[in-house]
């Protein structure tokens, strides 16, 4: 072979591959013609010390296998359901986009942001078994759109797909930033065709999967200090910082607190622990047994 055919051969056989990779199909479309075969399953993250809700945030995946004998590029938008087998669980719906690609005969897990769209059913857990359902349409396609566009994988979005599936409030809807909790309340607004009130108070809506807690640390001290406020599970798991190496001048102070608690069990009593820390020493806490669900 000549060398200009040579070099022409590895041209033609790079555009070849180029064009087997770029031509992506919807996820969907690969079941329907039997292309891949998909597994929902719910995901627990390796333990850091932190608490970790199983119905919003990275919480499920998908495992995924080529049945072809060509590369495959693949794709799924934010919506697609992921039911489960117990009608008493919760019904998972994706909350961001996926692109992957898999290499002939090859499995690989995606992991998957996702939200509950059923708030009086149970949380998933790694023994559920799920099954790769329908899209999302609507109002609540509408919605999670939103939710992927803006990257807000917490649980404030988390309610707002309750103001839609459920029928909560949209002023449920709450962060520490106020900008994404705002957003998140206006777009609601919208989708429900009510008017939007920026100065509304907080709707506090226990559900099973959701409690509540407020309360008040008073404590004197002689000289400036930093300040923790921390919430964590009484198996000592970091739920949240409420106060976060804040300098405190001498004197008397009361610092008011407020947190809503995931809630992985309706079904079992649960309580966490608030520690409250002076220049980084435990100086006192308090313990919290979450209201049950009625």
């Amino acid at each position: 072979m000549s060398k200009r055919k040579f070099f022409l051969a590895i041209f033609l056989a790079s555009v070849s591959t180029k064009q087997v990779l770029a031509a992506a199909i919807p996820l969907s479309e690969a079941v329907k013609q039997k292309k891949v075969s998909v597994d929902p399953e719910h995901y627990t993250p390796p333990s850091d010390g932190k608490y970790h809700a199983s119905y919003f945030n990275q919480c499920m995946q998908l495992k995924v296998k080529n049945l072809t004998s060509i590369p495959l590029a693949l794709t799924e938008s934010a919506g697609r359901f992921l039911v489960p087998d117990d009608t008493d669980k919760q019904r998972m719906m994706m909350t961001a986009d996926i692109t992957f690609n898999l290499k002939s005969g090859e499995e690989k897990s995606i992991l998957l942001y996702a939200m509950c769209t059923q708030a009086t059913n149970g949380a998933p857990s790694d023994a559920d078994r799920f099954t790769y359902g329908s899209a999302a349409t609507g109002e609540l396609k509408e919605l999670v759109s939103f939710i992927a566009s803006k990257n807000y994988q917490n649980e404030a979005a988390q309610h707002a797909v309750w103001s839609i599936t459920d029928g909560y409030s949209p002023y449920s809807i709450f962060d520490d930033d106020t900008v994404v909790m705002n957003s998140l309340r206006r777009k609601v607004c919208a989708i429900k065709k009510i008017t939007y009130n920026p100065a509304s108070e907080r709707v506090t809506e226990n559900s099973p999967l959701v409690r509540y807690i407020t309360g008040t640390f008073t404590f004197s001290i002689y000289k400036e200090q930093k300040v923790d406020l921390v919430i964590f599970t009484d198996d000592n798991k970091l739920i949240k910082n409420v106060i976060q190496n804040e300098t405190f001048s001498a004197g008397s102070h009361t610092v008011d607190y407020d947190a809503s608690i995931p809630v992985l069990d309706p079904s079992k009593p649960q309580s966490v622990v608030m520690m409250f820390y002076l220049d980084g020493v435990l100086f006192a806490h308090k313990k919290h047994v979450l209201p049950p669900w009625q």
